[in-house]
């Protein structure tokens, strides 16, 4: 957690800590009635049944899953924010986000910080609902309405809920995201680039980057419609609200199969880089663009050292862990808006870096092979298991390493699969002489050059 942008890690704090008192107050002025503690019984069993039923479904999205700020079990959190006294609200929260993390095992802060801010959500609409009449109705207390000006009341009641869960979440997850953004291209700025390629700064305070993008949007409001027909469904009787529970996991399972098939197209399910299908076109177009513009290319090829003894030692569940942290290395020191990254296949990975010469290649694979040799990890198999910590004390490689070959275009070659043919076999050498190391296909009026650190052992 330390790691983090201090930005984004302030941003973090202190959304907890408000989040926190704001659910201390609040309690405080919403006292708790029998006909509550039936109803917190109902929600409480729909989201752990809805959390058992899609179970495997969320094993299989286990760390592929993109930026997002709204998850399925938001019909039961909405509708809790609407009938529930804030205290049995935030022991729904706590019950059912626990059950989630036993599955998907985030990290603990990341776990805690998305939890709170679903709380702050539904508190948001816990406060709609008291200045409303939409909890008088929605209870029982109350019939609901069936003249015009009522029911446009509910209606607008309801429309409020669900723009003030939407937006309280869209803001603070997309605040932590541009702040985490944000340094992170700060930091690029700040490295030395030889390159002579114009700077491409990718833009960070985007409404995609807030809000999500358009696929994701109606996924949310899917959800939020689901959980205002539990709200309403309650108001007749808390026992109808079970209905919505064979709906709510086959929309979770739907949902999560057509990103499956979506993402399989041109991505890699496990990491979420691009697969070969992805990247191959888009790097065939930037070699034939550097051609044309008569500037360097370069190709680096990265093989993950000892994969096989990882697999051993972790089993394919915990080295897929190590695979997927890797990918997010190699993204993280290459993103720059021109870089092409991708799974190549297996544990090797290719990345493409325009306009990068024989000095500015060879930086930035030795910045990716000192960042996976100092990796530190914690391997947890999904759905509760051992810990296995892999190079706690941050020692060049004593953990994970990789071996990285480059080859440049035009040098060795213009087309793709010319590249990745002398990538490839140059990454064997560097293999050959110890691991742990980044080697440069020699070129015609030179020999090829060795970076890095130690062999692996």
């Amino acid at each position: 957690m330390w790691r983090f942008p201090r930005s984004a890690l302030a941003w973090l704090l202190v959304t907890d800590v408000c989040v926190l008192v704001w659910a201390g107050w609040a309690a405080s002025r919403s006292p708790v009635a029998w006909p509550d503690l039936a109803s917190f019984a109902v929600l409480a069993g729909c989201g752990t049944a809805h959390v058992v039923g899609t179970r495997i479904t969320e094993e299989r999205a286990f760390g592929r899953r993109p930026r997002g700020h709204v998850d399925q079990t938001s019909v039961w959190f909405f509708t809790g924010g609407i009938v529930l006294p804030v205290s049995l609200l935030v022991a729904l929260v706590a019950l059912i986000r626990v059950q989630r993390f036993l599955i998907a095992r985030k990290p603990p802060y990341r776990f805690v910080f998305s939890s709170l801010v679903i709380l702050a959500s539904a508190l948001a609409v816990h406060a709609i609902a008291g200045e409303t009449p939409l909890r008088t109705w929605l209870t029982g207390h109350a019939a609901l309405p069936h003249a015009a000006p009522e029911v446009l009341v509910l209606v607008a009641g309801l429309a409020a809920a669900v723009a003030a869960y939407f937006l309280v979440q869209a803001v603070i997850v997309g605040l932590a995201n541009g702040l985490t953004d944000a340094a992170e291209a700060r930091a690029r700025a700040r490295r030395p680039s030889p390159s002579s390629a114009p700077p491409s700064p990718s833009r960070v305070w985007t409404l995609e980057n807030l809000f999500g993008d358009r696929a994701s949007n109606v996924f949310i409001l899917v959800t939020l419609f689901l959980a205002v027909g539990a709200a309403l469904a309650h108001a007749v009787s808390p026992l109808l609200v079970v209905v919505f529970v064979p709906v709510a996991v086959r929309f979770t399972r739907v949902e999560q199969n057509l990103k499956t098939a979506h993402s399989k197209a041109h991505h890699d399910a496990l990491t979420g880089l691009p697969n070969r299908s992805g990247f191959d076109p888009a790097a065939e177009l930037e070699l034939l663009a550097g051609a044309r513009a008569d500037r360097p290319t370069a190709l680096l090829f990265i093989d993950v050292d000892h994969f096989k003894a990882w697999n051993g030692k972790l089993g394919h569940l915990g080295a897929d862990q190590v695979l997927q942290a890797v990918a997010r290395v190699i993204d993280g020191q290459v993103r720059d808006g021109s870089s092409l990254v991708c799974r190549w296949g297996g544990e090797e990975f290719a990345v493409l870096l325009p306009a990068a010469d024989q000095a500015e290649a060879p930086a930035v694979a030795e910045r990716i092979r000192a960042a996976v040799a100092a990796l530190r990890l914690v391997v947890t198999r999904p759905a509760g298991g051992e810990e296995t910590v892999i190079n706690d004390q941050r020692i060049d490689g004593d953990g994970v390493t990789c071996s990285i070959g480059i080859a440049f275009s035009p040098e060795h070659g213009i087309g793709l699969a010319a590249l990745e043919d002398r990538a490839s076999r140059t990454m064997a050498t560097a293999k050959q002489r110890g691991r742990n190391q980044v080697a440069v296909a020699p070129v015609v009026h030179g020999k090829a050059r060795v970076s890095g650190g130690m062999a692996a052992g």
